[in-house]
């Protein structure tokens, strides 16, 4: 909510985010608080840092889960009747679009930890959310997550939207040493695949004209206006620079805490 870095630590070139994880969470207090991260981080070594840490999680799950994932998609689909689900739905409407956004919350897990052994599990969710634009075009997507509290329904979407709201907002500041990459899959600075970049065409200055013999002469001179001055902008390590970071080293951030 205050849009703050904590804390942060640089992934080795060789590796991934998930070995720092618990190297980041040493240098956080999240007694009390969730802490959210993406599939990548949906892993029982990641879930047991958190726990132990005393914490609890919001882990987004997908398919790097494969079984897991199945029945936890299978079970919230379609639920038995003896199963309690907790909804709560929020419609917002702005930008041209409705979005309708359904969160469901299972509390009751005992049977999912019988078959799967995970750190701290107490609930599962999952998140709808339904976008209609003004030309009438709609679609739609799915997404479940492991819970390591029991939140409400109205909590549990809360959290959920907070983390996207964080990983939007910061997706592109990160830096490609890292290996991410921008919202639409390029490296910052790259240009499109397919596509060449237009320099603007140079038009003859005033008063010249043609000659079929040769190049554009110019009758008179150009007046060229000076330049205004430019003023120097700090560079990124300056506290000064509107993106500068609370703490040093890289600007990836791996997992947030709510």
């Amino acid at each position: 909510e205050a849009k703050l870095t904590l804390a942060q630590v640089e992934v080795d070139g060789k590796s991934n985010e998930i070995p720092a994880l618990p190297e980041l969470l040493e240098l956080l207090d999240v007694k009390g608080r969730t802490v959210t991260a993406d599939a990548m981080h949906a892993q029982r070594g990641s879930a047991a840092a958190i726990v132990a840490k005393g914490g609890d999680y919001a882990l987004q799950l997908k398919r790097n889960q494969g079984a897991m994932h199945e029945d936890v998609v299978e079970y919230l689909d379609n639920p038995p009747k003896s199963a309690e689900l907790l909804s709560h739905q929020q419609v917002d409407k702005g930008h041209g679009r409705v979005e309708t956004r359904t969160a469901t919350v299972c509390h009751d897990v005992g049977w999912l930890l019988e078959r799967h052994d995970w750190p701290g599990l107490s609930a599962i969710g999952k998140v709808v959310g339904e976008r209609r634009l003004a030309d009438g075009s709609e679609s739609a997507d799915a997404r479940c997550f492991l819970l390591g509290g029991k939140p409400s329904a109205e909590r549990f979407g809360r959290i959920v939207r907070s983390h996207w709201s964080i990983e939007n907002a910061d997706a592109p500041h990160r830096t490609p040493a890292l290996g991410a990459r921008r919202v639409d899959g390029r490296r910052p600075g790259a240009q499109p695949q397919g596509q060449r970049r237009r320099l603007p065409r140079r038009r003859p200055p005033a008063g010249a004209e043609h000659r079929p013999d040769g190049p554009r002469q110019a009758v008179r001179p150009a007046q060229v206006r000076p330049r205004p001055a430019q003023r120097r902008r700090p560079a990124r390590d300056d506290p000064a620079h509107p993106q500068a970071r609370v703490a040093g080293g890289s600007p990836y951030a791996i997992a947030l805490a709510h």
